[in-house]
């Protein structure tokens, strides 16, 4: 992987942001937006793969979002899985939307046969080691529990967490 060319995504779980789980495994339209322009403009600056963790939530959502750009644009998408059957005990509509993924996805990457203790953050440390931009959802307050303080936003913008080598 050429952290030159890569940036990874990674964000919330469904159930973190009760906005968003209604959606299920279809990207909310909010977000849709933002991540499509948050790729073509990773585009334009040079990236060509695009990592994904695979959890239920964001991280489908940005791999559904790079596959339909995938149609216009010469990207490709990476899908990081922690481990072999990650999504076994998930609702059948979210296993449905990973499988359809992983077989849409360029190229797919197992860090573990069997869940360990440490497989989220293996995967996490390869997501972010060969990428060299880490978009991360951030949301608005009311997306988010009253305690926390987040401002709306996608990367590319100075709300976003970015980590480079």
């Amino acid at each position: 992987m050429d952290h030159r060319v890569t940036c990874c995504f990674s964000g919330y779980r469904p159930e973190k942001i009760p906005a968003w789980t209604a959606a299920g495994p279809n990207v909310p339209s909010m977000l849709q937006t933002k991540l499509e322009k948050a790729i073509v403009r990773a585009f334009q600056d040079g990236y060509r793969l695009f990592v994904t963790g695979m959890s239920r939530g964001f991280d489908l959502w940005a791999a559904q979002a790079v596959l339909q750009q995938r149609e216009h644009l010469p990207i490709r998408l990476l899908c990081a899985i922690p481990f072999d059957g990650q999504a076994n005990s998930w609702e059948s509509s979210w296993k449905t939307c990973y499988q359809k993924v992983l077989l849409q996805a360029d190229f797919v990457h197992s860090l573990a046969q069997f869940y360990t203790p440490d497989c989220f953050y293996a995967r996490d440390h390869f997501m972010v080691n060969g990428s060299m931009v880490y978009p991360a959802a951030r949301l608005s307050p009311t997306d988010m529990p009253k305690n926390a303080a987040w401002r709306s936003s996608i990367w590319p913008t100075g709300n976003s967490v970015c980590f480079r080598r």
